[in-house]
């Protein structure tokens, strides 16, 4: 299955970085767009710098953020915390991500699953379980980017792409209600059948 390649588990890297820069002696210095010559000179990172760690550059999700809103202990990287802008309870946590092999409700999860701050890439197994099978039968040798056309997001997907209207419509002569839409497909196909 050549989708499965395209899919990767978390990566436990920036946690790595993290700890590197606490142990380098890195230390926040109100990230702001360059480095003063002071700062450069203490060793705080700006934030297109703080980007390799974790994008809070200008222009990304997260540009408006101050150290402390991450990090307790601002003159250092080595506790952070998502929880304090992404505030949901442990079992509403736990039920939008039901089908997330080795899910965890700590902000080093969060952070392993969302490098980057948005969506996270999803296991086949668990697209499978959660949303919609591709491990087997007739859309197990799809790549993503086959029913999820905009790159921006997984969220949206689209089946007329594949599915031409002339022959859905004679596959569905009687079908009350139906639609050559997708929402319509998936509507009726939740589970490929």
């Amino acid at each position: 299955m050549a989708s499965n390649l395209l899919h990767r588990a978390p990566s436990f890297g920036a946690l790595a970085c993290l700890s590197w820069l606490t142990t380098a002696g890195f230390a926040c210095s109100g990230l702001g767009g360059t480095a003063s010559s002071g700062a450069a000179a203490s060793g705080a990172l700006t934030r297109e710098e703080h980007s390799a760690y974790f994008p809070i550059a200008t222009g990304s999700k997260h540009a408006s953020i101050q150290c402390a809103e991450c990090h307790d202990a601002p003159a250092s990287f080595s506790t952070f915390t998502c929880q304090s802008c992404h505030a949901h309870a442990s079992d509403v946590a736990a039920m939008r991500h039901l089908y997330v092999t080795g899910f965890e409700y700590v902000s080093n999860a969060c952070l392993n699953c969302h490098p980057t701050g948005w969506e996270a890439p999803i296991l086949p197994a668990d697209h499978s379980l959660k949303y919609f099978p591709i491990q087997s039968g007739s859309h197990d040798d799809l790549l993503c980017r086959s029913c999820h056309t905009d790159p921006s997001t997984a969220k949206s997907f689209v089946c007329i792409g594949c599915h031409d209207q002339a022959t859905s419509a004679g596959q569905h002569p009687s079908t009350s209600g139906y639609a050559w839409t997708d929402a319509g497909c998936y509507g009726c196909h939740p589970q490929d059948k």
